[in-house]
């Protein structure tokens, strides 16, 4: 973003799942790529996004897989699949952070 903020993600395998809403019995919010959006719009330091990601996650679900096509299905070929994204986050200021998100039960993510 204008602030040197930057992202690198990458997709992880992940045993729990959560579905967008919209879809049937879906009670999450975001995914990987609304929170990721929101973060550089609204952050300049790799410890903001983090904050912001997690706080939106928590609060209003995160879901994983590729329900971002318009159908909620594990990523083909992963046999459990792609629910849970590792995000390397880092800033002008030289921090560098590992933001690592999967769905909980009942939609509400967990990140670390």
């Amino acid at each position: 973003n204008e602030h040197a903020l930057v992202m690198a993600e990458t997709t992880c395998s992940g045993r729990l799942r959560a579905a967008p809403r919209g879809i049937s019995n879906g009670t999450a919010l975001f995914g990987i790529e609304e929170l990721s959006k929101l973060a550089l719009e609204r952050c300049a330091t790799a410890r903001c996004a983090i904050t912001t990601m997690g706080s939106l996650a928590e609060a209003h679900g995160y879901y994983g897989g590729n329900s971002h096509l318009g159908k909620f299905e594990p990523w083909p070929g992963l046999g459990f699949g792609g629910e849970a994204e590792a995000l390397l986050i880092g800033d002008a200021r030289g921090e560098l952070w590992i933001f690592h998100i999967l769905p909980g039960p009942g939609g509400p993510g967990r990140g670390a």
